[in-house]
Order: C-alpha cells, then structure tokens, then sequence
C-alpha cells in the first residue's frame, strides 16, 4: 500500500513521503517535459495576434500596469522581466476600456488575448496545445514557497494562497533556487505535469518577506478558494512583488547592536592615577566583580569585563576590557550603556586614585572599512583537530537555540513555543528562515543540518 502524501517516507529517511521518494519517484515517471516544449513556442503564435487585436500601443499600455505605479524602464526586449510579463500580457491582461464596458465581468476574463485565441483561431493549433492554452488562462498568478528541490530535475512549490503543493520541471531553477526562497509565478499544469509558465526575476528569501506576503494575504484570504478567486488580483500581486524586490535590491542598513541590543558604539574612557598608585589599582580591581584576567603585556596589564548568561546561546559574554598603563587606566566597550555601567563599577573601588579624564565614542557606522581586510576566521585554515572543535561549538550554539527565548515568539524558547500548534508554524518557520539563509550563502564555513534541531523540537523532517 502506498504511503500518503504526509506520511514518514518508507525509506527511513525522516522526511515526509512527499519530499522524498514521492517527489523522486513523480519527477522520473512524468512524461519527458512535453509541457515545456509545448509551452516555449506559445508566445510566437500569440504575440503576434496581440498584435492584431490590441494594436502597437497594447504592450506598452501592458506594461505600465504591469509595474502597477513604481518606477520602472521603458518596455525593453531586453528587461529581465519577460519572463513574467510576457505570459500576463497574453493570459491575464486586458484593456482598461474593458473594466468600463464590462464592470461585471467575470474570470477567466473573455477579453485576454489568450481567450480571444481560443474562440477564433483555436483550429490553428494541436488539440494538446488548446488544453495548454485554457489552463493557462484559468491558472493565476500567486506566491509560492519551494518546500523542495531535485536538483537537475524540479521543484516541489506551494502556493502560499491556496495551500495547494504540485510538483514542476524546473532544471534551471533546480540548481539556482534555495530551500524555502519564495517567487511570484504562474504553475500550469496539464495531465498531472506541471511547468513554470511565469517567474519572476527575482526569488525572495523567506526571511522578512514571507511575513510580509503573509500579511497582504490574510487581508485577502476570505474570497480565495480556488485559482479562479486570485485570477482578479494580478495587479495587486505584482505590486506586492514590487515592493518586496526594492526592499530586497535596496535594503535598509541594519543597525548594529549587541548582545544586550544597545546599539554599537565603540567607546573608549580614560582615567588617570598617579606614579606610586598602580600597585593599588592592581589590588583594588582584584576584587571589582565580573573582572577577570590581570594579563601582563609589556608594560599593560589587561583584565576583561566577562558576564555570566541565562538562558543564552553563549554561557558568558564579553562586556568590555580595562587595560591598566603606567599612569593610566583605560575602559573599552561596545556600547555606551556598558561604558556607564563598567566607569560605575570601576569608579566604587577607585574613585579615590583615579581622575576622570573623558570619554570617546565612535559609532560602528563611522568607522572604515579597509578595503581587502578579512572578514572573520578563516576555518580552512586551522588544523583539522581545532577546525572540527569549532565546527561541534558552532552547531552546539544552533541547537542550544531551542532553550533561548525568542522576541519572535512572545519571549518564548522554541521549546516551550512548540507546544501549541500556532507555536510550532512560527518556529518552523523561523527555522525554515535561517535553513534559507544558509542555502544563499556561496560558501558557508559551517553547514548546519536544520534537521538536527528540528527533530530536538519535534517538528517534521524537511
């Protein structure tokens, strides 16, 4: 008996049947990509009869509604965006004079081009080519999420509207898309194979913009029930992709923070004590808490500002440094707040020795950035024993996020969070976030296997 689609996959993998050998087994008996070689030539045979029907001016009024009022280039051959705004011209777009001469229209809309086609020159092509071009003007655009991917073959997408998964031959993007990246397409299917029709240039990652998409989408979600409802909000999709890739090609600098969340500011505090004091100095930081170390270099000796952690992914965290000269002492932090609080601390047990003498603050954002500089630790370059040391902390810290509370899920840990079942969708779907961060990387230095955590939290298999 074969397996259901949400079933354990029979192989013992883990995984769900559906993103595993189903999937496997779906791509490989599908028929050999007659879909796509049908679809490829569509365009030639519709475009120009979109010419006859709208006239020269219908692509370019085409094309301004296409960017539904952002800015755009004038109408290329060369834009990037033909592949998604081609197949709308011919399968969804009509005239602005429709909406006047037909307000009570319904859809699939009769004044496409593709619909047109089909009542005066269906004749003109093969029975399997007439069925393509009806489903074509029956399948919307929408969002959907890549929950899977065979790579060489194909895709296994969801649409983030309807909740409906269907399998699509995809090569190309097979081995250029990311676990959980999210596109603006139209999937077409006929006899159980499904293709791409229309793609957006740019896929999305799921981390910021699937709660953006998610939120439009609960505005709407009451009138979409089948493909039919979402036939009527093309251009509202597409300004939503709009928006979502200015935001991604443009984004926003993030502001820098530390552990605590205080925004990074490198601060640096200077005191001055005189020529016979620095053996009490000595003494009396011996006994300041949290202050380890006593380090002699050369003629410094530094001591490290190190605070004990709860419910962390880090048992301590590195606050700031005191480095003790000859006549002077001096604080560094990364953060105002922790430059007061460590001169508080350092100013109870000192502040008879000590003199005050100013503070300098540089924000992160200020300081350059020499060109050719590194970037962090190079693993590759550490010998295998310590490579592998820092490799088992790194994944250690991952699956520790479990016990950490997250601002994301009310200031619950994801263990406590997994509880209820809304819980477990937002911790799925912050894990399935950073799975897809990771994917994008070109060369991460460690590659976590999310599946680890997912199965310490319960969740299943992707």
């Amino acid at each position: 008996m074969e397996p259901a689609r949400n079933d354990l996959c029979p192989c013992g993998s883990g995984k769900k049947y559906k993103k595993c050998c189903l999937l496997k087994a779906d791509l490989r008996s599908s028929s050999q990509h007659r879909l796509r070689k049908t679809a490829d030539p569509v365009a030639k045979i519709l475009l120009p009869y979109a010419m006859k029907v709208h006239g020269e001016g219908g692509i370019f009024e085409a094309w301004e509604d296409f960017w539904a009022g952002h800015p755009h280039k004038d109408f290329s051959a060369q834009s990037l965006y033909l592949p998604l705004f081609v197949p709308w011209y011919l399968y969804h777009w009509y005239p602005a004079v429709q909406d006047e001469l037909d307000p009570g229209r319904h859809f699939p809309c009769q004044h496409t081009v593709v619909a047109q086609f089909l009542r005066k020159q269906a004749y003109t092509v093969d029975a399997y080519t007439r069925r393509y071009l009806e489903a074509a003007s029956q399948e919307p655009l929408s969002f959907w999420q890549i929950d899977a991917i065979e790579p060489g073959k194909g895709l296994l997408v969801k649409d983030l509207a309807l909740d409906r998964e269907c399998f699509v031959h995809e090569v190309a993007g097979s081995t250029t898309f990311s676990k959980w990246d999210l596109l603006l397409a139209q999937v077409v299917g006929v006899d159980g194979e499904y293709i791409l029709s229309a793609t957006g240039p740019y896929r999305l990652p799921a981390k910021g913009f699937r709660a953006y998409i998610a939120e439009y989408l609960e505005t709407k979600k009451l009138t979409f029930h089948t493909p039919l409802d979402l036939l009527g909000c093309d251009i509202d999709f597409l300004e939503v992709y709009h928006h979502c890739v200015e935001n991604a090609l443009n984004p926003t600098p993030p502001q820098l923070h530390n552990t605590d969340g205080e925004e990074l500011v490198l601060t640096s505090s200077s005191y001055d004590f005189g020529p016979h004091d620095r053996d009490q100095v000595i003494q009396s930081l011996a006994a300041v808490k949290d202050l380890e170390g006593g380090d002699i270099r050369s003629d410094e000796t530094e001591y490290v500002w190190v605070v004990k952690q709860k419910d962390a992914m880090l048992d301590s965290t590195l606050k700031g440094k005191v480095i003790v000269g000859s006549r002077q002492l001096t604080l560094e932090c990364n953060s105002e707040p922790r430059d007061k609080k460590l001169r508080e601390m350092i100013e109870k047990e000192l502040g008879a020795v000590l003199v005050y003498s100013g503070t300098t603050a540089k924000p992160m954002d200020d300081l350059p950035r020499p060109s050719g500089s590194p970037q962090g630790l190079d693993l590759a370059t550490l010998p295998e024993t310590e490579r592998n040391r820092l490799t088992e902390m790194i994944e250690q810290q991952y699956l520790r996020w479990a016990e950490v509370k997250v601002p994301a899920l009310d200031d619950r840990t994801p263990r406590e969070a997994v509880k209820t079942p809304e819980g477990r969708r937002q911790v799925a779907d912050l894990i399935n976030d950073w799975e897809n961060l990771q994917a994008g990387q070109q060369s991460p230095q460690v590659s976590f296997d999310f599946n680890r955590l997912r199965a310490a939290l319960g969740l299943d298999l992707e």
